[in-house]
Parts: C-alpha cells; structure tokens; sequence
C-alpha cells in the first residue's frame, strides 16, 4: 500500500521495515487455526505495530519542520484508516459478515484513538506545534531586529553623507574665493569651545554622540557662512 502523500522519503525506511514485519505476521497468522475466530487480534497486532513506526516518523517530520501541524493530522487519520482497510482485506475470512466486519474495524481504530500511545502521540504533536510556534516567533524577532538594524544603518550611511556633501560644498566655496577652510575652523566658528576639530568629525560621521545641539551649530555655520564674510 502506498504512504500518503507528503510523507518525507528519508523517514520511510523504519515503517517499511514495520511493514515486512506485519506481513510474516500475515503469513504466520493465516497458518493459524486461531486467526477464523480471533480475526480482530490479528488485524490489532499488523495495524498497531506498522501505524506507531509511522507516527514516530511523522512526529520526527514535524519537529525538522518537513510538515505542517495540519499536515500531521491529516496524515495520521488517513494512514490509520488505509492501515485498518488493508489488514481487513487481509485477514478477515471471507465467510465474515460485512457488516460486522466494518464495526469490528472502527472499533480497533477507535481503540487505537482512546489508547495511552494515542495520548502520548497527540502530547507530542502539541509540544511540536509549541516549539515550531516559538521558533517562528524567534526568527521573526531576530528578522525584525536585523531589518531595524539595517535600516539604522541605512540611515546613518545617508546622514553621513548628507553632512559630508554640505561640508565639501561649502570649503569649495571657499577655496574658489580663495580661502581654504578646515574642519578645525568650521568647529571654532560653531562654538566657543570647541578647540579642535572633533565635533565636526562626529557630525560628518554621523556619530550618535554628536547631539542635537551640535549639529544647529555646524548647519549655522555652513549656512551663515562666516569665513566668506
């Protein structure tokens, strides 16, 4: 029989194995004088033991995110009933009611469902929809965070050319009407107190701890023009 769609080739190999296994059962069980009256054992022992190795590879699908929580479910529902389909065929003596038949099947699919291997598989499931929600969430913070970063940057890189363009344009200025201004002389004409040219230099470069108050200044001088007066 063939997996459902969507199941990973690489994390066929382990059921494959469930699944020869299940079929020397077939073949054991056939060969029985047991297997007219106790049919439903036989069908419990093949289905069981191939559709937990296919849960264990499905969980694991979910956990290397090959498939959706969705997808999961869907999968499972659907292999364990193509599972109790295909033991039915196989092991149910021909002289059986069909009715009986279809409610000896559902009735071992819902043992499956209402077993503690049942319960620990959804617990699985869940946990898995937890840790792929909280690493969705963690990439999402990490790709924020790096597209505030770039940006950040972005803007400085523009600040810092912007202010390197207005300082170049006005030395030009100058130096046509012959006069060569250096950052040092823009600094002193901005204030006071600066006695070198280190305010200018954080400016241009768009340095974070060039403030407010200092970039009015340097624009004042740039604009005001004090050198060409």
């Amino acid at each position: 029989m063939d997996y459902p769609e969507g199941f990973p080739e690489n994390l066929q190999p382990p059921v494959d194995a469930a699944i020869h296994q299940a079929e020397i059962n077939i073949v054991k069980l056939r060969r029985s004088e047991d297997l007219p009256e106790n049919w439903q054992g036989a069908i419990w022992i093949c289905l069981s033991s191939v559709f937990w190795a296919f849960a264990n590879q499905i969980c694991k699908a979910g956990k290397e995110r090959l498939l959706t929580g969705q997808k999961m479910r869907k999968i499972l529902d659907q292999y364990l009933s193509d599972l109790a389909v295909h033991y039915y065929r196989e092991l149910v003596p021909v002289d059986v009611d069909p009715t009986e038949t279809e409610q000896a099947v559902d009735a071992i699919i819902q043992l499956i469902k209402e077993s503690k291997e049942w319960q620990n598989l959804q617990q699985q499931l869940k946990t898995i929809a937890e840790n792929v929600a909280a690493a969705t969430l963690l990439n999402h913070d990490q790709q924020t965070k790096t597209e505030v970063q770039e940006n950040t940057t972005n803007t400085t890189k523009t600040t810092s050319e912007e202010r390197t363009e207005l300082l170049l344009a006005y030395k030009r200025e100058c130096k046509e009407r012959g006069i060569t201004v250096t950052d040092t002389m823009i600094a002193k004409a901005a204030s006071k107190t600066w006695n070198d040219r280190t305010q200018v230099a954080l400016w241009k470069g768009g340095d974070p701890r060039s403030k407010t108050a200092a970039d009015k200044r340097i624009r004042a001088v740039l604009a005001k023009k004090p050198h060409l007066e």
